[in-house]
């Protein structure tokens, strides 16, 4: 609980020391059903702080542990906490796959809650794919639930989720976006989930991008906070072994910043993300 109140207050790093107090703890009394929630607020925790790839070693043991003791439901939440964390990391192929994989169980456990932290990682993975109108709809739909559940959205989630939203927001103009959202409030929940499994389509002309200046920036927002302070060192010059004494990182965690920011921006050199940076 003091972990979770940490994180409530934004205090990542303190609310990870807390999870990681009690995970050791978990381990040492042979709980394993409190050994995988631990792992899953640690996992949660350290992608607040911008670690995709450590938040997902986390999940994954998280949910071989719910699913040792047939925790479907603590299952269900690993698994879109993966989600969540593929799509931090760009994989956005994975994350698809793994909220696929997560709704088989979600819709046996029957939680509104799940079922709307579900469906505000479905609109920032379209967000992340500038599919603008079906985020803003999702989006929407979840807003609603929240409010006729009495349940906001926490800081942190909504933190780690504003990027693609923004970044999809930012290629229309409000009242596309706010049209959309407004339809999305409309939905039911089973609708909101039929919608969101439903064929990508092509967006119409009023939800194409409305300028190159607002794409780079789109395509800027959906970077990590580690991944812009890695891109401004590239865009600087740096090699990747200036870039990890300069971030008190390994190489090898600059190499793979380096590889999702070549992939979330689709070039191919270094140069090429020294003059997007530029532009």
């Amino acid at each position: 609980m003091l972990g979770t109140l940490a994180g409530i207050q934004g205090e990542h790093t303190r609310a990870v020391a807390r999870f990681e107090d009690g995970l050791s703890l978990a381990r040492k009394t042979g709980d394993v059903r409190s050994v995988a929630i631990f792992l899953n607020n640690l996992g949660h925790a350290t992608l607040a702080l911008g670690d995709p790839e450590r938040a997902t070693v986390l999940f994954e043991e998280s949910l071989a542990r719910y699913r040792e003791v047939g925790d479907d439901q603590g299952a269900t939440i690993s698994l879109i906490n993966l989600g969540l964390a593929a799509l931090t990391r760009g994989d956005h192929g994975r994350t698809t796959e793994l909220l696929l994989e997560s709704l088989t169980l979600l819709r046996e456990v029957e939680s509104k809650l799940l079922m709307v932290e579900w469906l505000e990682v479905m609109a920032g993975a379209a967000g992340a794919r500038g599919q603008v109108q079906r985020a803003a709809r999702l989006w929407g739909a979840a807003q609603t639930f929240r409010q006729d559940m009495g349940a906001p959205l926490p800081s942190d989630e909504l933190a780690m989720l504003e990027p693609y939203l923004s970044s999809a927001r930012s290629l229309v103009e409000e009242k596309v976006w706010e049209v959309a959202r407004t339809e999305g409030r409309t939905m039911t929940h089973e609708r909101a989930v039929e919608y969101a499994l439903s064929e990508e389509k092509p967006e119409p002309p009023s939800a194409l991008p409305i300028s190159k200046r607002a794409l780079v920036g789109a395509q800027l927002d959906v970077f990590t906070r580690r991944e812009t302070e890695v891109a401004a060192l590239v865009g600087r010059g740096l090699t990747n072994r200036q870039i990890a004494s300069e971030l008190v990182i390994s190489e090898r965690t600059v190499d793979h910043h380096v590889a999702n920011i070549l992939k979330k921006l689709g070039l191919h050199s270094r140069s090429e993300v020294a003059a997007r940076m530029a532009e």
